[in-house]
């Protein structure tokens, strides 16, 4: 992942990298913490954090509110480790969408919200337990794209790593949709499995592989292994 270094919370939502990530360090001079990686370093350590908040989902609250121009989101957990990776993770995500370094671009809403992306007025506050978001903006169309994206982030917080690989439509301009999560199909691979991870489209770490039906299939991290591992039909075709 070369440059998953600062994602929209992914907007609101979901890393003391430099305590989880060999090598890592941050800025804080802003006013919150910047890592390093968000300023142009490799997407790797984002990614293998972005799992981490994945698979502590149960330990982790979240609430969003529509107000008037955006959303207002307050994402919070159970335990200091997942309380700084949710608060790194936030700020780099703001980094990401200023610099309009997209990530999850296989998925038209989080697609179409980073071609806005200059549209989004993001303001971080770190509270005691999380982080709390608000998202505006002044073009009505951004303004439903930031609110369906909230819905998506909260249902990566429902699902955990189940709903990594969901799909999110984005909403045709002047309409309105009831839902931004689609029915999941049966196959949703992403990835070749060589050059790309097959779970989530992303570059492949050479050391998270496995071999299946004969064949070396290559992941980003261990969390898309272990997901492939449970059911590989439906992220590689024979």
């Amino acid at each position: 992942m070369q440059h998953y270094a600062r994602l929209l919370l992914a907007s609101a939502g979901l890393l003391a990298l430099s305590a989880l990530v060999p090598g890592g360090s941050s800025s804080c001079a802003t006013g919150f913490c910047t890592p390093v990686y968000a300023q142009g370093g490799p997407n790797q350590p984002d990614m293998q954090t972005i799992h981490k908040l994945f698979a502590e989902n149960k330990k982790i609250k979240r609430t969003v509110k529509n107000i008037p121009g955006g959303i207002e989101a307050l994402t919070e957990a159970s335990d200091p480790k997942t309380v700084k990776l949710l608060q790194e993770h936030v700020a780099a995500m703001k980094v990401r969408l200023e610099n309009k370094q997209p990530m999850r671009m296989w998925d038209p809403l989080f697609a179409v919200l980073f071609q806005h992306a200059e549209k989004v007025k993001m303001t971080i506050t770190n509270t005691k337990a999380g982080v709390k978001i608000v998202e505006t903006s002044d073009d009505a169309y951004v303004v439903q794209l930031l609110q369906e994206h909230a819905k998506a982030i909260s249902g990566f917080v429902k699902d955990g790593m189940a709903g990594m690989h969901v799909s999110h439509p984005a909403p045709p301009k002047g309409k309105t949709t009831a839902s931004a999560k689609t029915k999941e199909p049966a196959f949703v691979g992403k990835g070749d499995g060589e050059k790309t991870c097959p779970v989530t489209g992303e570059p492949v770490d050479a050391a998270q592989f496995v071999t299946w039906k004969g064949k070396t299939v290559k992941f980003c991290c261990v969390s898309c292994k272990a997901a492939f591992e449970k059911a590989p039909e439906k992220f590689l075709k024979k």
